[in-house]
């Protein structure tokens, strides 16, 4: 039987917070898109208490780390809905992969750019990316392909990213994508690679 394991990082320092014996964990791994993570934390348990769960398990704050026979193999930021039931004594919590994450920013870049489909997704991940976001998002591997296509990003338009990247993606020069969890030896902590699944022209 696997060895499951859930681990609460600071989203910002990278930091372990706590490792939490999560119940009725359901999750998914999505391409080219976010997939999420719900799981059932009984406070009534007394492995548990109040305050070592609500440290662990900040909306947009912290991040939940699922190790399996101590191989990462998923990562997401802690999102709502962040539900407590009084009746049941039991808290649900959901997290959100870190695709999904860029889902609620924006690109508010003018001008004309031309770039391999690849390049591009790069850039407006690399542009929207906070400093937290860059160090958890390690590499890119993948170069694309040498045909480039001319965007113009308008502010007025603000257009939420993973719309933009959908778009470039779909394009001529564009490839199918996903964020795979890896683990950054230099640093000994979780991070994530976004490797080029497939890539197609014409």
């Amino acid at each position: 039987m696997a060895d499951w394991e859930y681990v609460f990082y600071d989203w910002w320092d990278h930091m372990p917070i706590d490792a939490l014996p999560l119940q009725e964990v359901s999750m998914s791994i999505t391409l080219s898109g976010g997939g999420q993570l719900t799981a059932a934390v009984p406070l009534y348990d007394e492995r548990y208490s109040v305050g070592r769960v609500e440290a662990a398990t900040i909306p947009e704050r912290t991040m939940l780390c699922v190790f399996r026979d101590g191989r990462f193999v998923w990562g997401g930021r802690v999102v709502d809905p962040h539900d407590y039931d009084s009746s049941t004594g039991v808290l649900s919590i959901t997290a959100e992969e870190v695709v999904g994450i860029y889902a609620a920013r924006y690109v508010a870049f003018t001008g004309q750019r031309t770039a391999t489909g690849w390049a591009e997704v790069k850039w407006l991940l690399e542009h929207t990316a906070s400093a937290a976001d860059k160090r958890w998002l390690k590499s890119f591997q993948g170069t694309g392909g040498t045909t480039t296509a001319t965007r113009i990003y308008r502010t007025e338009d603000l257009s939420p990213l993973l719309d933009q990247v959908v778009e470039v993606t779909g394009a001529p020069t564009g490839f199918d994508w996903w964020v795979r969890p890896d683990w950054d030896s230099v640093t000994s902590r979780p991070c994530f690679v976004k490797p080029r699944v497939s890539w197609r022209v014409g």
